[in-house]
């Protein structure tokens, strides 16, 4: 394997898991761009029929398997509800130990909401600075409106800085990562899980 200077090449190697990490954004496909990889085939391309799960998925210098949205879908909502998209998650979760689905925010479209009837839970990515309680409060409820499990928040684009409670980490586009929690987020709801596949959306 490639070496990488973050570290997650090395962390994948000794905690001796498959991951894959699925672009499901079909309104706003850019996951691929930020590592570095081709689009143009990937999950509709499957979905449709015209390739393989195998052939759709990429490999990464990071370790992590990917696959990207493929061409773009006119109904991606109706898509994602298919009853190929859930015959395609029951093959990866046998597949790998670890799937992890990027959807698109909550509030706007259907799309997170039908996924979240598919996966063990959802992480919620709150944007620093951009996203309000509000806001916030209304993701969760519908998180829990569909009977889907809240693991958590993760705060994006926090501003760096050098003290100890913030990770200095970069994924090649330049997020940071904070570590506090929005408070409109209950102790309660926040649950850590080991399980196999999971969402993440942004609020």
């Amino acid at each position: 394997h490639e070496r990488t200077g973050d570290g997650h090449e090395e962390a994948h190697e000794q905690s001796g898991r498959s991951v894959l990490l699925i672009d499901a954004d079909m309104r706003n496909p850019n996951v691929a761009e930020l590592l570095g990889l081709e689009n143009s085939v990937g999950l509709l391309s499957v979905l449709v029929g015209r390739t393989t799960i195998e052939q759709a998925i990429q490999p990464h210098v990071s370790g992590i398997s990917f696959m990207g949205t493929g061409p773009a879908a006119p109904n991606p909502a109706e898509v994602l509800e298919s009853r190929a998209m859930r015959d395609l998650l029951s093959r990866v979760r046998k597949e790998f130990d670890t799937v992890i689905i990027d959807a698109p925010p909550m509030l706007p479209v259907a799309d997170a909401s039908i996924l979240l009837t598919e996966v063990d839970g959802a992480l919620l990515l709150v944007r620093h600075g951009s996203t309000t309680r509000e806001q916030l409060r209304l993701a969760v409820e519908r998180v829990e409106t569909v009977g889907g499990r809240l693991f958590g928040c993760v705060l994006n684009r926090t501003p760096r800085r050098a003290s100890d409670d913030a990770y200095g980490y970069g994924y090649g586009h330049g997020y940071g990562y904070g570590s506090a929690l929005p408070t409109a987020v209950k102790p309660e709801q926040v649950q850590k899980s080991g399980d196999e596949a999971s969402t993440l959306s942004r609020s």
